[in-house]
């Protein structure tokens, strides 16, 4: 099943101290180009959509030399804007949407997001939350919420991309949609949930970047 990957790279980094955790070095790589390689990798991935903002985006033209599947496109003000810019420069019916900084994807993650994608509109990943989880208002704890039915959603997200398309039509694009998916459920459209993979974190914040470092040793050792 043939698809493009869209890797968002375009944001202002305000958890990680406005540092561009996308083109931070990471053993001598962008941190963006250790999911760019897994898509690279992947033959059904046929284009890789790296979408980026204008302080970044010379170091995507570099990468662009690099990789032969990947084409740089501009983000927007904003990540559901930036991702709509890549959905738009895509070529291909099935999208994996994917965070830049979010390094440690696997083969088998983006074939198993691809094959889901035969029968269902659009999946996502999760991993069952492990703390316990508190609803707070103004300082005091309102309720415990039942942590069984509590997720963690990671990406790639995968989408069919006219029915994406159809939903921008349909919905207002601003900063309250954190991922695509939530479109689908505003729509009454059944989300599909895949086994995600714990080492998948979101590099947000400095202490990320510290972690990042010890997972990428065991990381790298498992793809080899």
């Amino acid at each position: 099943m043939e698809g493009s990957a869209i890797v968002v790279a375009a944001g202002k980094s305000t958890r990680a101290n406005y540092i561009d955790k996308n083109f931070l070095k990471m053993h001598n790589k962008f941190i963006v180009e250790y999911s760019i390689e897994i898509f690279e990798s992947v033959e059904e991935i046929k284009e890789i959509i790296l979408v980026l903002n204008d302080n970044n985006y010379t170091f995507g033209e570099q990468l662009k030399e690099k990789y032969k599947k990947l084409i740089l496109t501009k983000g927007g003000s904003f990540r559901a804007e930036s991702v709509k810019n890549g959905v738009m420069a895509a070529k291909y019916k099935n999208l994996l949407i994917h965070d830049g900084a979010r390094p440690f994807i696997t083969k088998e993650l983006v074939k198993k997001v691809l094959e889901s994608l035969e029968n269902f509109p659009c999946v996502v990943p999760i991993i069952p939350v492990r703390q316990a989880i508190k609803e707070v208002e103004d300082g005091f704890v309102r309720k415990t919420l039942d942590r069984n039915k509590l997720f963690e959603v990671q990406t790639p997200e995968g989408f069919y991309r006219d029915y994406l398309i159809s939903l921008y039509e349909t919905f207002e694009i601003n900063e309250e949609i954190f991922d695509e998916s939530m479109l689908f459920e505003k729509k009454g459209i059944k989300v599909k949930t895949i086994p995600g993979i714990f080492e998948n974190i979101k590099l947000t914040t400095p202490f990320d970047l510290m972690l990042a470092e010890v997972i990428l040793l065991k990381w790298k050792q498992e793809l080899a």
